[in-house]
């Protein structure tokens, strides 16, 4: 059996379309959650997962009698009025940081008990977390596989470290734009696999699993805004937004960042209308800082426009920039204004196929049309 640990919502968009291939091969799998104040169990990614009956979503990794007890006092607290849980946002974070409901002696009786094969972690993972699950594991000698969520769409050049990778049987790398070590690069642990969120095939399945069906039709323009309300240029993003609404035949919809701690009554991600999927599948454009989520705009052939002048890093640059072919660069609040006044959604195609695929090729290692990056990662399993 393969042991998923899910964390953030970003993990389960990460190992979703891996469980789905492994259970298409009749390969046991089970989904943990280790985030105490998040629960996806009712999630639609959940719910097509457990139709398989080769998934089992195991719920909350809460293991020890004192563990359950403090897990359901947690509960209590998270079921407060909305007004006092948005006021206790340090509390939130040292929970998701520090607060684990399981210890190494009880996660490796689980471990023995459910006879799991390997252990499958997303990179971003806290590190106590990591270091936990990593060091049980390591002490039974079950594999354990880390695999990065993100793209790595902002240009830097401080090495990326990989904790505790000397423990880590494989690393699953989407592309090659972290500026990993060379002992890293060049070790036999090192995978550079792709993006399986962004797999051809399961872009096309998310359109069916969230059952999406386009109910706002209208002769507007559509404009899918994607931010975070903690980023340290939001004021930034609030002016755009301003010029934009005074276009006229515009309607603008806006989905924040899934990356997000708070609990799910509070977060303002969770409650989002349409999930980012199906905010691109209902827009004609797609507006985000560099960010992964412009990667499935640009397979969906939206219309993307990428803020490089608010990159969460300052002034750094993207990669998204040196591929102004196929994603629209705005370098300042008026140059997004200008790139929306000349849209036109009859006239606007994918010309150069050249171009898209070497994006692709670059961005989540999608090689060809015909190339699957998730039965290339399964057979790692």
């Amino acid at each position: 059996m393969h042991l998923f640990i899910v964390d953030l919502f970003i993990s389960l968009d990460t190992v979703a379309p891996i469980i789905d291939g492994l259970n298409k091969k009749g390969k046991k799998t089970k989904i943990c959650f280790v985030n105490p104040m998040q629960d996806f169990s009712h999630h639609k990614l959940i719910q097509y997962l457990n139709k398989s009956k080769f998934n089992q979503n195991h719920g909350q990794l809460c293991l020890g009698f004192f563990n359950k007890i403090n897990y359901i006092l947690l509960k209590i607290i998270i079921s407060f009025p909305l007004l006092l849980l948005n006021k206790l946002d340090r509390i939130w974070n040292k929970i998701y940081n520090s607060t684990i409901f399981f210890n190494e002696k009880n996660f490796i009786k689980f471990l023995k008990k459910n006879n799991v094969k390997n252990v499958t972690i997303e990179d971003s993972l806290p590190k106590n977390k990591k270091k936990l699950i990593i060091n049980a594991c390591s002490k039974i000698g079950i594999p354990i596989l880390c695999i990065a969520s993100g793209l790595f769409t902002i240009k830097i050049k401080k090495n990326k470290e990989i904790y505790l990778f000397e423990k880590i049987n494989l690393y699953l790398s989407p592309n090659l734009f972290a500026p990993y070590r060379k002992n890293i690069l060049t070790s036999k642990k090192f995978l550079l696999c792709g993006s399986p969120r962004y797999d051809t095939k399961w872009i096309m399945k998310l359109k069916k699993i969230y059952n999406y069906k386009n109910k706002f039709p209208n002769k507007k323009i559509k404009i899918a805004y994607f931010l975070r309300t903690t980023s340290e240029n939001h004021n930034d993003h609030l002016k755009l937004i301003e010029k934009i609404k005074k276009i006229k035949n515009i309607e603008i919809k806006f989905g924040n960042k899934p990356r997000e701690i708070a609990p799910f009554k509070s977060s303002l991600f969770a409650n989002n209308n349409l999930n980012s999927t199906e905010l691109i599948l209902w827009s004609d454009i797609t507006i985000s800082a560099p960010s992964s989520i412009l990667v499935e705009s640009v397979l969906r052939k939206k219309l993307t426009i990428c803020l490089e002048y608010l990159t969460p890093e300052g002034k750094t640059a993207s990669h998204f920039s040196d591929h102004k072919n196929v994603v629209m660069i705005a370098k300042s609040s008026n140059e997004a204004v200008n790139i929306i006044n000349k849209f036109n959604s009859n006239e606007h195609k994918f010309n150069n196929i050249k171009d898209i695929g070497l994006f692709l090729n670059l961005f989540i290692n999608n090689k060809n049309k015909n190339y699957s990056i998730v039965e290339n990662i399964i057979k790692y399993y």
